[in-house]
This record gives C-alpha cells, sequence and structure tokens, in this order.
C-alpha cells in the first residue's frame, strides 16, 4: 500500500519538518507545497532526512479563503500525478496537522479498507445551519483575490446591483468546516484535479467566491463515479467550539481528547502557540517505532 502524504504550508517551518518526520513510513512519500508568498528556503533546512519528500515546483500564491487554494490543491495533484508512482491514496492535511496514532496503524487501517475513502461534509440539521451564511460563499461575488484599490468598496457595490449567483448545473452541493482535508483514492484526487483545472463550468463556478473548498471537493466528489466508495469521515479531530473563522488551537488541555478519539490526525497546531503538546504527542506516538 503506497500512500502521498500531500502537506500544505506557509508558516513555522520547524513544525512541518516535525510532522514531516512523524510520517516517516517506508510505504509514505511526502509531496510538500510552500505557499509562493513566503520562503522555501527555511522549509529546505528544517527537514532533516528529505529522502522521501518532494517539494511541489508549480508552487502558488494561496490567500486565505479564497479559490487559490483550491486551485494549489489541484495542481499539486496533477503533478502528483505526473510523476508517475501509483499511490494507492492521497492524503490532504496541513502543515498544521498531527498525527495522534502512529503511522503505520494509519496505514494498516488504509490497507484494510482499499475499497473506501473518506472526506467530510454536513447532513441534516447541521448542514441546514451552516447553508445558511455558507451560501454565500459563492452567490455573492468576492474580490479578496483581487490585487485593486478600493476592492472590498467596489465588492460591497457590485452585491448590491448584481443579482445573486447561481449554481451553474445540476449538482447536489455538499459541505462542511471540515471539508477540505480528506483522505482519497488517487484516482479520485485526479478527477478532482481535472475538474477544477479544465472544466469551464466548474471553473466558472469557483471564480470570484470565498471559503469555496469546503464546497467544491465533497460536491465534485459525490458527484463523480467514486461516490459509493465515499465514507463522511475525514478521519481527523477538528475542534469548532471556540465558533471563530478559525478551528481552534489545540494545546496540552485538549491531550485527553485527542488520544482518546479515533481520529488518526488533528488540527490545528501552532508551536508558537504551544509546542508542548506536540512533544506530549511524540513521546506518546513514536511513528519510528514498526
Amino acid at each position: 500500500m503506497l500512500l502521498c502524504n500531500l502537506i500544505l504550508a506557509h508558516k513555522n517551518p520547524k513544525q512541518t519538518a516535525r510532522l514531516i518526520e512523524s510520517l516517516h513510513h517506508p510505504g509514505c512519500t511526502i509531496y510538500l507545497h510552500v505557499d509562493k508568498k513566503v520562503s522555501i528556503e527555511p522549509f529546505e533546512k528544517a527537514i532533516k532526512d528529505p529522502t522521501h519528500v518532494r517539494f511541489i515546483r508549480m508552487r502558488t500564491t494561496v490567500y486565505w479563503g479564497g479559490p487559490s487554494m483550491v486551485y494549489a490543491i489541484a495542481k499539486a495533484i496533477s503533478e502528483i500525478q505526473a510523476d508517475g508512482q501509483r499511490y494507492d491514496y492521497i492524503n490532504l492535511i496541513s502543515g498544521q496537522d498531527f498525527p495522534i496514532r502512529p503511522i503505520y496503524e494509519f496505514v494498516d487501517f488504509l490497507t484494510k479498507n482499499q475499497d473506501k475513502q473518506f472526506i467530510s461534509y454536513l447532513e441534516g440539521s447541521e448542514a441546514d445551519v451552516w447553508w445558511s451564511s455558507a451560501a454565500s460563499r459563492f452567490q455573492n461575488y468576492h474580490f479578496n483575490e483581487l490585487q485593486v484599490n478600493h476592492k472590498y468598496l467596489v465588492q460591497g457595490w457590485v452585491n448590491k446591483l448584481l443579482p445573486k449567483r447561481r449554481v451553474p448545473f445540476e449538482w447536489n452541493l455538499v459541505g462542511g468546516n471540515c471539508a477540505t482535508w480528506w483522505t482519497l483514492k488517487l484516482e479520485c484526487a485526479a478527477y478532482l484535479a481535472q475538474k477544477i483545472l479544465e472544466d469551464k463550468q466548474v471553473k466558472s463556478f469557483i471564480r470570484l467566491t470565498w471559503g469555496i473548498d469546503e464546497i467544491i471537493f465533497p460536491t465534485l466528489v459525490m458527484d463523480s463515479p467514486f461516490k459509493n466508495m465515499t465514507i463522511n469521515n475525514n478521519l481527523r479531530y477538528i475542534n469548532w467550539e471556540e465558533q471563530n473563522a478559525h478551528p481552534k488551537i489545540l494545546k496540552m488541555e485538549d491531550y485527553e481528547s485527542l488520544v482518546r478519539s479515533s481520529h488518526f490526525f488533528a488540527r490545528k497546531f501552532d508551536e508558537s502557540v504551544d509546542s508542548q503538546i506536540l512533544d506530549r504527542l511524540s513521546q506518546t506516538f513514536d511513528s519510528r517505532n514498526f
């Protein structure tokens, strides 16, 4: 079983290097996308053993909440596919994720479940609440990635004067605040990348949106030939109890919840806020002990 861990990083090179170390396994390769806005050199220097690490060459400038996030992921998938290795899965994580169980357990789990793939989206009443605010992400025009003066003033007037945007095709939209990060079969990930990079209707839908990564990935998956093998569970512990735009930064106070969790990864961590939690998890789950 061959696993490709695709990491998106934009800060904390030493923390990213620590994450990479925790993923060391003979069946794993790591592809690292470093946001084009930041220097790649500190990441290169921080990684002690680059044997199983490949840096994404087609780097993208990513703006928080913008469609650039979706395109960065899609381009990275295309680059992985072009390298020719037949991975069984692509596991998408950020530089602020960390395993909460040894990596060999994750590999064993995927080996036993090769007819399944994993992504999260909301259903039922939870979905109704989320969509009540999330629909504006694509119904309104969002200019956050445009490099022009007074863009938010213009954005306000455009949204007052123009009708709301519509989904340009018959889709059953699904989404949720944990949907960006997933573990998908290589064939499905390649399907997503092709749709995002080449399908004119998909590209039109993504354009001038905000936070569309939490919608486009699960929607495309559940509208694809891979729907029936998809489990609504992304295998990640993510805490939204603070109800902010970002999930809670996990600290030592969260340790017991993390180790009791049935998930394999957790996010978000920030070593500048609390590095002890990463120390404790590293001590508890020595990923090199397989």
